[in-house]
């Protein structure tokens, strides 16, 4: 654990962003297989927050980040590490542990962008105006559903 810390540390030292030591130490207990997953769990914390442009990981942005590297772990079919009990967590000072939850099953459908084409029938009337509105009939449709189904 310390080794792994260590190499975290030593690479959030070089990233002109700060990382908070809880998401470090939660890599460093969950990555333990070898270093090039360690330092590729970590260069994925780093290219979320470039391609966010934020100033600093939150912890929501830690959940989007360990759901990504779960489901890439899940894709290669490589063993998912057991969580970390918090009370085994080594915490100092002003420093504090925290769960992070994650489910792969829900951040799959919630990322899924792929596109189901759909035939439907409208009444003409109701497609030439709302051509002439120029409607997205695939948003509003997207949108239609979400709200019967209570989505956000």
């Amino acid at each position: 654990y310390e080794t792994r810390m260590a190499i975290l540390r030593k690479n959030a030292e070089n990233f002109d962003k700060k990382i908070n030591d809880e998401i470090l130490d939660y890599i460093a207990t969950n990555i333990k297989s070898n270093i090039r997953e360690l330092e590729g769990a970590f260069n994925k914390i780093v290219a979320f927050i470039r391609l966010n442009k934020v100033s600093e990981m939150t912890m929501e942005m830690a959940e989007d980040a360990l759901s990504l590297m779960l489901t890439h772990l899940e894709d290669l079919k490589r063993e998912i590490p057991d969580a970390s009990s918090i009370n085994a967590l080594d915490v100092n000072g002003n420093e504090f542990a925290t769960y992070i939850s994650c489910d792969t099953a829900v951040y799959r459908r919630l990322m899924n962008k792929t596109a189901v084409k759909k035939t439907l029938s409208i009444p003409s009337w109701l497609n030439d105006s709302a051509v002439a509105a120029g409607l997205n009939f695939s948003q509003v449709l997207q949108d239609a559903l979400k709200q019967q189904l209570n989505i956000l």
